[in-house]
C-alpha cells in the first residue's frame, strides 16, 4: 500500500492512498461469496447464483462493499506510519477504481500541530495583590441597604411629588393625531390604574416627569406628549393627550445598618455590625485572593501564547466556539431572558466567539503541551484529592461522586484538569514575579484600583513563584 502526505494550508492534510488491486480484488472476491448467499436475481434459485454474476451484476455495490472494508484500516496505516495526530472527521475528496481493481483515494484531514514550544520557563510576569479596604466593605453593606429598601407612601396632604418619588397614577390618554397620514385612523382609548412611575428615571418622558413634579394626592393634569418616530411601537409618530391623576406618592426607605439588621442577615449568625463587617470583609479577601490567582493565571496564559505562533484546526476552534455559543445563550436563558426573542448581532457574536475559541484552543495546546514535556500527570493521592474537594463542595458522599463520575466517564476530565493546572503552577514556579499590589477592589473606590509596584514603595522585591 503507497501512502503519501502533502501539507495543506494550517493544520490540513492531504493522504494520497493507494490500495493494490490484489487486496481489493480478495476483498471483492469474499464479498461476491457473502453476497451469492442471499442474493435474489431473475433465472436463478436464491443461494445458486454463479459468484460470477454477482461480480458483473453487483460491481459497483461490491466495490463500495471493498471500499468501506479496506479505507478505515488503510487510514489507520497511515496515521501511525507518519505519525499523525488526527482531529475531526476525515473527509474523502476523491476515489477511482482502477481496471485492475487498484483504489486510489484522497482523503483530508486535520492535525494536531506539532510545533516546538518557546522557551516558557523564567517568564517575566506582574503579580496584582489586591488588599481589601474598608471602603469596599462599605460599599457591599451600601449595597445590601439599598437592595433591603422598601416604598412607604408618604401621609403628608401637602407634601408636592418630586424627582426621585415614586408616585402612583390613574391615567387615560387620547390620540390627537391629524392631518396627512392619520386619515382614517382611529385608536383606542389608553387607560392604567395605579400606574406606577419613578420620577426623574432614565427612561421616563420628559413630558411625564415635568408634568407630575409638583402635583399632590388626589390633583389632576392634563398634557401632551408627542413621541419621536423611533419611540416604542403603537407610539411612534403620534402626538397623545394624556389626563393623570396622582393616586400616592411614596419614597423608597432605606433601612439603617444596625445590629438588628445584621442580625437578619445569614440566618442570625451575625449579632452585631462588627461581627457582620467582619464576615463581609472576610468574603471580599477570599475574593480578592480568587482575583490575584485568576490574573496571574491569565497573565501566563497570555505570555505563553504571545511567544507560540502555531495554526490552530479548523475542528478545534469550531468546536470551542460552539461551546462559547451555548454559554451566551446558557447565560442570558439563566437571567430570564430568552435570547431568541432579543435583538442580537448574532454575526458579531460568532465571530467573537471564534476569536476567543481559537485563544482558547492555541492555550489549551501549549499547557499540554509542557504538561507533556514536564511528565506532569497527576499522582492518585492527587486525584483523590481533588475527588474529595467536589464531593464535599456538592454536598455528596465520596463514594457517590466516584461513582457519578465511574458512570458519566469524568474521571479523565478531572485528571486533564489538574494536569493543565499542574502546568500552569510549574511554569509561575519557575517565572520571575514582580509583585504590585493594588488597594480596593473597585474603581474609584478607596486609591482608585490604582496598582502600587512593591520595587516603587523600597520594601519590595521580585519573588519567584510567588
Amino acid at each position: 500500500m503507497k501512502i503519501e502526505v502533502q501539507n495543506l494550508d494550517g493544520c490540513k492534510r492531504r493522504l494520497d492512498i493507494q490500495i493494490p488491486g490484489s487486496i481489493v480484488s480478495g476483498e471483492i472476491k469474499r464479498a461476491s461469496a457473502e453476497m451469492a448467499r442471499y442474493a435474489k436475481v431473475p433465472g436463478f434459485r436464491p443461494g445458486r447464483v454463479p459468484v460470477s454474476v454477482i461480480r458483473q451484476r453487483f460491481k459497483s455495490e461490491l466495490r463500495q462493499e471493498a471500499l468501506r472494508n479496506l479505507l478505515p484500516s488503510a487510514l489507520e496505516t497511515a496515521v501511525e506510519t507518519h505519525k499523525l495526530r488526527l482531529i475531526g472527521e476525515p473527509g474523502v475528496a476523491s476515489l477511482d477504481f482502477a481496471s485492475d481493481d487498484t483504489l486510489d483515494v484522497v482523503v483530508l484531514v486535520e492535525v494536531i500541530p506539532d510545533f516546538e514550544l518557546a522557551d516558557y520557563k523564567g517568564l517575566s510576569i506582574t503579580k496584582r495583590v489586591y488588599t481589601v479596604l474598608e471602603s469596599d466593605v462599605d460599599a457591599v453593606i451600601e449595597r445590601m441597604l439599598e437592595d433591603a429598601a422598601q416604598l412607604v407612601a408618604v401621609d403628608d396632604e401637602g407634601r408636592v411629588a418630586a424627582d426621585g418619588d415614586f408616585v402612583s397614577i390613574d391615567v387615560i390618554g387620547k390620540h390627537l393625531d391629524e392631518g396627512e397620514g392619520h386619515e382614517g385612523h382611529e385608536h383606542e382609548p389608553i387607560e392604567a390604574r395605579d400606574h406606577s412611575i419613578e420620577i426623574g428615571r432614565e427612561g421616563v418622558h420628559p413630558e411625564f416627569n415635568e408634568a407630575l413634579k409638583g402635583m399632590k394626592v388626589g390633583e389632576e393634569k392634563t398634557f401632551t406628549v408627542a413621541y419621536p418616530d423611533t419611540g416604542a411601537p403603537g407610539m411612534a409618530g403620534h402626538s397623545i393627550e394624556y389626563t393623570a391623576k396622582l393616586v400616592a406618592i411614596r419614597v423608597r426607605e432605606v433601612p439603617e445598618f444596625n445590629d438588628e439588621f445584621a442580625s437578619e442577615q445569614g440566618n442570625g449568625q451575625y449579632e452585631t455590625t462588627e461581627k457582620f463587617r467582619a464576615a463581609i470583609r472576610a468574603d471580599l479577601e477570599r475574593s480578592a485572593e480568587n482575583r490575584t490567582k485568576a490574573e496571574l493565571d491569565e497573565s501566563v496564559v497570555e505570555a505563553l501564547i504571545d511567544g507560540n505562533e502555531f495554526p490552530v484546526p479548523d475542528a478545534m476552534r469550531a468546536q470551542q466556539a460552539n461551546s462559547r455559543m451555548q454559554q451566551i445563550v446558557r447565560a442570558f436563558e439563566q437571567g430570564g431572558m430568552d435570547p431568541r426573542g432579543m435583538s442580537l448581532d448574532w454575526a458579531a457574536i460568532g465571530n467573537s466567539a471564534l476569536a476567543g475559541a481559537e485563544r482558547d484552543v492555541r492555550s489549551m495546546l501549549i499547557i499540554e503541551k509542557i504538561a507533556s514535556t514536564e511528565k506532569l500527570d497527576p499522582s492518585d493521592d492527587e486525584f483523590e484529592a481533588e475527588v474529595t474537594r467536589l464531593a464535599e463542595a456538592l454536598g455528596q458522599p465520596v463514594e457517590q461522586m466516584k461513582a457519578r463520575l465511574t458512570k458519566e466517564g469524568g474521571a479523565d476530565s478531572i485528571r486533564h484538569h489538574l494536569r493543565s493546572r499542574k502546568a500552569l503552577n510549574y511554569v509561575i514556579d519557575t517565572a520571575t514575579v514582580k509583585v504590585e499590589t493594588v488597594e480596593g477592589l473597585e474603581p474609584g473606590k478607596g486609591t482608585g484600583g490604582e496598582p502600587k509596584s512593591t520595587d516603587d514603595a523600597g520594601s519590595a522585591e521580585e519573588e519567584s513563584g510567588s
